[in-house]
């Protein structure tokens, strides 16, 4: 698995990755998203979009967590959901997203989720990810925030 920066064992994974909008009515819609990994932000990852009506993108940060589980049972609540989805095809994996005020279903391959978590878990594998935790800089950001 090699992120938008080309290489192996960085700290990082971007990546490109083909998924289905499924509006409430209508076709499935296919769309780019940018998947992002950091091993400096060991506990997230983000997915950022386009919006349904082209003005814009959306970014959602969330627990990595759900995509290692999602991708086998359903897991989350609330403001983002994963579970698995078997089509006739291919199995795919269910993405919901909510804000309160909007939502977004969209479905990735779970060929391509588990190419792509596996880039991540090389990077930082399961139990792990106390020792990328920068708690201090953490501390320092906040008081220097306070502060500012």
């Amino acid at each position: 698995m090699r992120g938008r920066d080309g290489a192996r064992g960085q700290a990082a994974v971007k990546q490109w990755i083909r998924m289905c909008y499924l509006p409430d009515e209508g076709p499935a819609v296919p769309v780019w998203v940018l998947w992002e990994y950091s091993a400096e932000t060991p506990l997230e990852v983000g997915m950022t979009f386009p919006v349904a009506d082209g003005n814009g993108w959306s970014k959602w940060v969330f627990a990595r967590s759900l995509l290692i589980g999602g991708a086998y049972a359903a897991c989350g609540e609330g403001d983002v959901r994963v579970w698995p989805v078997e089509h006739d095809v291919q199995p795919w994996v269910s993405i919901a997203l909510s804000d309160g005020s909007l939502s977004a279903l969209l479905q990735v391959s779970r060929e391509d989720l588990l190419a792509w978590t596996a880039g991540m878990l090389e990077r930082v594998p399961v139990d792990a990810e106390s020792g990328h935790l920068d708690v201090d800089g953490c501390i320092r950001r906040i008081l220097e925030a306070a502060d500012g």
